[in-house]
């Protein structure tokens, strides 16, 4: 059984309730779903009652993909669904979270019916499970399923407009390009529904955009909307215009080339053999950053763009892990990568990571006194680059100068202190 103390869950304050739920949510098991829901239902406090809610879904986030789901038997989905049926989401709307991560076929019935319901709070909890069933990795296959919500858009199953504009919209964030037709029987609607039918059209057209797969792609090791402390490895992909890169969860990562198929298939090359992979392009909400973007959902993983820090440390991970390979297959291997660099200081960095990656260190080193003597200040960072730079190109006095200016410039924190302070020979 999972090590927490539930005694807090009896306090009379409704902070110590709320405090050791969100510490079931990350850590809880599923031995603890019968009191949550319970609490989900009876507590005198609405955001505690929410508060249970949301625990539960984040538990059952952990049994929807992979062998994790082996775990929680589709029998005992079942019963939990009877269960969850029984309870009013009038009391709490938070329901429909749960049901989204029972995460089978029939929990659709009933958020459908929450859809439908007159209270507008229990329409927009069902939107909400509804994108998160819908969202995640374990449905993205599921052309059934998709079927059936994409149904909720024809004129004869009308819903009440807010709810309407919430599945226009999960559709889209969903990538479900099937959808278009139904969503643009909607348009030149005047108000909040027009707007709903222009925004999901646009987000369909950025998804099937084909160079909107270009880029680096990070799976965290989480499904998405999983809450999980202990995820996965983590795996990335870079696309480049016609070649890619994979990083596996063990650390090795190959060259491949790829195209793609249509909107939902590409196919890729590995060695000599060309094989097809199925793929979902969809709009997700990162939750460690809480900033939606692209992601990319395929064999069992979901994927995120790679933003700022995240582009660098790929790139200095790829560097390091081509350092033993010959200079033409390192370059080779890292040229596309020039075509990615984000805007901003860390593309710069990156860039000069690069370079001395395919051995060309004077570049970084031009670059990095570039900003230096630019207007603008530049972060401590760069001379750390610059060091690294100089490094590379054999020039010792210039790098350990460098090193040194970099330690006086950054916080103790800086991200590449403790690296500077080896290359020092200090502790």
């Amino acid at each position: 059984m999972t090590d927490i103390s539930l005694e807090a869950l009896e306090s009379s304050s409704v902070h110590e309730r709320a405090e050791v739920l969100r510490e079931l949510g990350l850590h809880g098991g599923l031995e603890h779903l019968e009191r949550l829901m319970e609490i989900a239902q009876v507590d005198d406090s609405s955001a505690v009652r929410l508060g249970a809610a949301a625990a539960t879904a984040d538990i059952l986030s952990r049994y929807r993909v992979g062998k994790r789901r082996e775990k929680l038997s589709d029998a005992r989905r079942v019963e939990l669904l009877k269960t969850f049926k029984s309870l009013d989401p009038k009391v709490n709307p938070g329901l429909f979270l749960v049901l989204a991560c029972v995460d089978l076929p029939r929990c659709l019935d009933r958020i459908r019916v929450g859809l439908r319901d007159p209270r507008w709070d229990v329409r927009q909890g069902a939107v909400v499970g509804l994108r998160r069933y819908c969202n995640a990795e374990a449905v993205s296959s599921n052309d059934l399923l998709r079927g059936r919500i994409i149904g909720f858009l024809k004129p004869e199953g009308r819903l009440p407009q807010d709810a309407l504009e919430g599945v226009i919209g999960v559709c889209a964030e969903a990538g479900w390009e099937d959808s278009r037709t139904h969503i643009a029987q909607y348009s030149g609607r005047e108000g909040s529904l027009g707007e709903a039918v222009e925004n999901a059209l646009t987000r369909l057209d950025q998804l099937v955009e084909p160079t909107s797969l270009h880029g680096v792609w990070i799976s965290l090791g989480l499904d998405a909307g999983e809450v999980n402390p202990n995820p996965q490895p983590r795996a990335w992909w870079v696309l480049g215009a016609e070649t890619g890169l994979e990083g596996k969860p063990d650390g090795a990562f190959g060259a491949f080339e790829w195209k793609a198929i249509d909107s939902r298939m590409i196919s890729v090359k590995k060695k000599t053999r060309w094989s097809r992979i199925a793929l979902r392009r969809l709009w997700l909400l990162r939750s460690d950053i809480n900033v939606a973007g692209p992601g990319l959902q395929f064999g069992g993983r979901t994927y995120h763009k790679a933003v700022g820090e995240e582009f660098l440390e790929l790139v200095g991970e790829m560097c390091n892990g081509l350092a033993s390979v010959g200079k033409a297959e390192r370059k080779a291997a890292l040229m596309p990568m020039f075509d990615m660099l984000p805007e901003g200081t860390d593309g710069e960095f990156a860039a000069a990571c690069l370079e001395i990656g395919i051995g060309t260190p004077a570049a970084a080193v031009k670059r990095m006194q570039a900003m230096i003597k630019s207007p603008q200040k530049a972060p401590p960072a760069t001379w750390y680059w610059l060091a690294e730079g100089f490094h590379a190109g054999r020039k010792k006095a210039e790098a350990t100068k460098a090193w040194k200016a970099y330690l006086d410039k950054a916080g103790k924190k800086d991200r590449f202190v403790d690296n500077a302070k080896e290359r020092l020979g200090r502790k």
